[in-house]
């Protein structure tokens, strides 16, 4: 009995020493209350070893703060050219893609998480990697696309004084926090969705009544370190509601500033053309040439944007986008959500742009972007459709950063979109959409930039798995 006792006691003591506590919880007090019951331990044992194991129950193992999640997308997409107004007429072509994401969460403590996402892709505008890009089944490029923390004053974000609504500060490369959720607007008109800013920016909520939702967003985000001279930044600034207007009738909206500084020429003329960025290869590649589409290998400053207005020839800057180092732009953007029908609901919804700095370089102020569209049904239940029609003008906002589905990643242009997408097994979609693009303006040579290869359809197929 003394040797079941003292070895009965090395366990417990070994235990809390030096094991993890259980992912059950309350197993290490248990057994400390047995061993007193037992006579095992005296009562002067009994009150510090349960203190010791109360402690090490309510500790978790290090894996159960972390959570993973991803998914993968396979696409096959076909583009289909109409001559454009220089005479060009690009051959047509189908290609398959494919996007994998994995994404970890780690709950540090009751004030910190930590969140990190690898993808696969080619450049911060694109997550996707296309079959055969490489030669002789080249492996291909990964990539940290976000990397930051969220901190929340108060624990789980709550506000300081109130009973509802979040905040919290994210500090590293995070998503853009200016997007409507997918549920109210795809929001195809300024950002590409892939772009993670780098910074630091608050979110914050409340609800100010029983049927109205305040929200705010802002940060700063350094856009490139430059080692001599200022750094090029953006401030971005949003506030907006949500309204359930009715039982079935819900509103909102919102108004968001974006501000660009320390704009420099070489800043501006990435949103041009590709003679902005540094290319690291690029046989056929000539500086400020309307180039064509070529297989090169893209330094960190080089882009695929165009459209971005610049210097008539034989004349200097300015570009069109700003008359000074600043590109200030605002935003507005509604939408109206209607549940009438079981499942069938319907959500309409518009955003207007304007550039602030945009000037005139002799065919007015290109100033301004918009978008309207529709969509209607679940995915999960039946089938979710929608419609979106968009233009942008040339210097409404800094092509680099525009989206690359519609108008292909360039200002100038006007397209549409329609799709339909349907969850065929549990977290398993099936979509299909049709997108096409063409330019807005064709004057020579104010907008070659922008027009060639402008008139496309784009068809394409997916389905994607969440994990």
């Amino acid at each position: 009995m003394r040797c079941w006792t003292r070895s009965a006691l090395i366990a417990v003591l070994g235990t809390l020493w030096g094991l993890p506590a259980s992912a059950d919880g309350g197993e290490l007090t248990d057994m400390v209350e047995i061993m007193r019951e037992e006579g095992v331990i005296d009562d002067s044992q009994y009150s510090q070893m349960r203190s010791k194991a109360e402690r090490r129950d309510a500790e978790t193992h290090w894996w159960e703060r972390l959570t993973f999640s991803g998914d993968m997308r396979m696409r096959y997409e076909s583009f289909v050219y109409d001559k454009d107004v220089q005479g060009n007429s690009r051959a047509n072509r189908g290609r398959a893609r494919y996007r994998a994401r994995l994404r970890l969460e780690a709950d540090i403590n009751d004030h910190i998480d930590a969140v990190v996402r690898l993808t696969t892709g080619r450049d911060s505008r694109s997550t996707n990697q296309t079959l055969g890009r490489g030669a002789d089944f080249d492996p291909d490029e990964i990539f940290f696309d976000r990397a930051y923390l969220v901190v929340t004053p108060l624990k789980g974000g709550a506000l300081p004084g109130g009973e509802s609504g979040y905040f919290g500060v994210e500090i590293g490369r995070m998503s853009n926090p200016f997007f409507w959720s997918k549920k109210v607007s795809p929001d195809y008109l300024l950002w590409d969705h892939d772009i993670g800013l780098e910074g630091i920016q608050m979110k914050t909520s409340w609800d100010a009544a029983n049927a109205i939702q305040l929200f705010l967003r802002g940060g700063y985000y350094e856009i490139q370190e430059v080692s001599r001279g200022s750094d090029p930044g953006l401030i971005g600034a949003q506030i907006g509601a949500n309204v359930r207007a009715a039982d079935k009738v819900k509103v909102g909206g919102r108004v968001t500033y974006f501000g660009f500084n320390n704009v420099s020429s070489s800043f501006l003329e990435r949103g041009v053309s590709l003679s902005g960025g540094s290319l690291i290869s690029c046989p056929g590649f000539v500086p400020g040439a309307d180039n064509p589409a070529l297989d090169c290998s893209i330094g960190a400053n080089a882009t695929s944007a165009a459209g971005n207005t610049e210097m008539l020839p034989g004349g200097g800057p300015p570009f069109g986008l700003t008359d000074d180092s600043h590109v200030h732009v605002i935003e507005g953007s509604v939408y109206v959500a209607l549940d009438f029908i079981e499942d069938w609901p319907i959500t309409a919804f518009g955003n207007v742009s304007s550039n602030l700095s945009a000037q005139n370089l002799g065919h007015g102020e290109q100033d301004l972007a918009w978008l309207v569209g529709v969509q209607t049904g679940d995915k999960k239940k039946f089938v979710n459709a929608g419609f979106v029609y968009e233009e942008i003008e040339a210097d409404a906002f800094p092509s680099q950063f525009i989206d690359s589905d519609i108008t292909d990643g360039r200002t100038n242009r006007k397209g549409l979109s329609f799709w339909l997408a349907r969850q065929i097994l549990e977290n398993t979609d099936l979509k299909f959409e049709a997108l096409y693009g063409e330019e807005l303006e064709t004057a020579s040579p104010l907008f070659d930039k922008s027009t060639r290869d402008a008139r496309r359809w784009r068809m394409r197929g997916d389905v994607q798995v969440k994990f």
